[in-house]
């Protein structure tokens, strides 16, 4: 099957208020499972690569694997790049294969990081590829197990971010973070609500598909779109 398409992907789910689940692989056996999972479960799913990832295993040999599996099984995938916070590479692995890439400047201030997002975002455009970006830095590391540090930013400084850059998808801070909490998290419920109330934008949750479900009960009334199943690498 081709690649399916981000956009309709996400507002058929938005729609149905449902999530998609991303997995990173980094070797074709992580591969090969994400595959087998998309074709037994039937649901789309997102394939994805970091920069992490990318290190452990050369992406000149792991992202056309992936472009293979994925036109040549009968399920629903999307690929993509996830964090790349370096503009010379994001410019170079667009031309990988990826149906969907993130830049994420939530490592520079925030007025760079509009610059550089708006450049990320006039790259992927020439290539018709579904844009993520991200404000405010999630706690945690890519490579390591454990959280802290989240950062959770004021509501006025993401929706100027917002409304300068215009990505298809947006990650924002609100006290999420990668790998293992240590002590309990402080998710900030009414900074997202209080973002919906002002843009109709579908937002993007980073946290563990685990930590996810045990909220998701007492949270419906906040649409997230992303789950991440495997730790970022």
């Amino acid at each position: 099957m081709v690649f399916i398409d981000p956009k309709e992907t996400f507002s058929k789910l938005n729609a149905e208020n449902k999530p998609i689940f991303a997995f990173n692989v980094i070797n074709l056996e992580t591969l090969f499972a994400v595959i087998k999972a998309g074709e037994i479960s039937k649901k789309p799913l997102i394939i994805q690569l970091s920069l992490g990832g990318i290190r452990y295993s050369r992406i000149e040999f792991l992202a056309p694997m992936i472009v293979s599996a994925i036109k040549n099984s009968p399920g629903k995938f999307i690929f993509h790049l996830d964090h790349c916070d370096d503009l010379e590479l994001f410019e170079k692995y667009l031309e990988l294969g990826f149906n969907s890439v993130m830049f994420d400047g939530s490592k520079f201030d925030v007025g760079e990081n509009i610059e550089k997002s708006l450049k990320a975002k006039e790259l992927a455009k020439e290539k018709n590829i579904f844009l993520e970006l991200e404000i405010g830095q999630i706690g945690g590391k890519e490579i390591g197990h454990q959280a802290e540090n989240q950062q959770i930013l004021d509501l006025e400084i993401i929706k100027d971010f917002y409304k300068k850059t215009q990505p298809d998808l947006l990650a924002i801070a609100f006290g999420t973070a990668h790998g293992i909490y240590k002590k309990k998290a402080n998710l900030n419920w009414e900074l997202i609500q209080n973002f919906k109330k002002h843009i109709k934008f579908r937002l993007l949750c980073m946290e563990q598909v685990v930590f996810r479900f045990k909220k998701f009960k007492k949270q419906l009334v906040v649409e997230l779109t992303k789950s991440i199943f495997l730790q970022t690498f």
